[in-house]
């Protein structure tokens, strides 16, 4: 497009061949997002395994009847490199995308290296409904600089999605065992349903009561789908006693019923470390049978000590 010859004028004319390195990954973050019509939202463009970047550019398309862009916020990776120019962003609402490249202004003190935020864009939400957040693959790309030419470099670009609603819930916790012995390990299933209309990324947090015992993140399940998340309670050090078993899923953007995101699970007794009481009545009659011994002991040695 002519957008993207006028940011390629205005930095360098590319020539050369492609730099051998390992592969850059560019993304959305987050990958699934959501929002009320009527309201905005925000996605960061993360960049992570990337050495030397000198420049960078994207076209990220969009749903027009869905989303409506606002604007590009330039990140802080490139930044660290040196001051940057970034030229006027470019959004067209009617075709669906958004334009949008910063270039270091002295190639002579190196690139930025490493993982960061390239930009953020925001957008307001039109509708309820799907979008997909796509790269152009033709005006997408990254640049290095091997000391005398800017070098083009071969990257991953990865697509998020817009929803709206969104909606997962717990309709399941399952203990392998209902009471085990402090320092065993009990495995507990927890169940997500997708109620939502696109397939879904989350975390999901197993409770004791209310101590956190382990969190999966990025669990993901199909729309319309349920995906079990196994977790494995280690024992060791926990204080003997009933605890409450709960599951939760983390709210995600977008999602208006909560109200199911939580899931109690019933009780697990973890008894003492051995594992093994004795019901009262047997304790008593133990306690009873020491006596009785001991007081026909004694009266012996009484006995025993008259005679003498």
């Amino acid at each position: 497009m002519s957008i993207c010859v006028l940011f390629v004028s205005l930095v360098f004319v590319t020539i050369g061949g492609i730099r051998a390195q390992s592969t850059p990954v560019i993304m959305l973050n987050p990958k699934v997002v959501g929002g009320a019509p009527g309201g905005s939202f925000s996605v960061n463009i993360p960049i992570t395994n990337v050495t030397d970047l000198y420049a960078w550019q994207f076209n990220l398309t969009f749903s027009p009847a869905v989303l409506e862009a606002v604007s590009v916020v330039e990140g802080s990776f490139l930044k660290q490199a040196g001051t940057t120019m970034m030229p006027s962003t470019y959004v067209n609402n009617t075709a669906g995308w958004v334009f949008a490249g910063s270039a270091l202004l002295n190639w002579e003190e190196g690139g930025a290296s490493g993982n960061g935020v390239l930009a953020v864009v925001n957008f307001n939400v039109k509708i309820a409904g799907t979008s997909s957040l796509a790269f152009s693959v033709n005006d997408t790309w990254l640049r290095s600089y091997d000391g005398e030419v800017p070098v083009p470099m071969t990257y991953e670009a990865l697509e998020g999605v817009f929803a709206y609603p969104r909606d997962l819930a717990v309709t399941g916790l399952v203990s392998s065992s209902a009471s085990v012995s402090a320092g065993e390990s009990v495995s507990l299933t927890a169940t997500v349903l997708n109620k939502g209309i696109v397939d879904d990324v989350f975390n999901v947090t197993l409770y004791r009561n209310s101590t956190v015992i382990e969190t999966k993140a990025d669990v993901a399940v199909d729309s319309e789908d349920s995906t079990s998340v196994v977790f494995a309670w280690d024992t060791s050090g926990v204080p003997a006693g009933k605890y409450v078993m709960k599951a939760e899923v983390s709210p995600v953007s977008g999602e208006n019923d909560t109200a199911n995101n939580m899931f109690l699970g019933g009780t697990v007794i973890v008894e003492g470390a051995s594992g093994f009481t004795l019901p009262i009545e047997y304790v008593i009659a133990i306690v009873a049978v020491i006596v009785i011994v001991v007081v026909v002991v004694l009266l012996y040695l009484r006995r025993r000590s008259k005679k003498t």
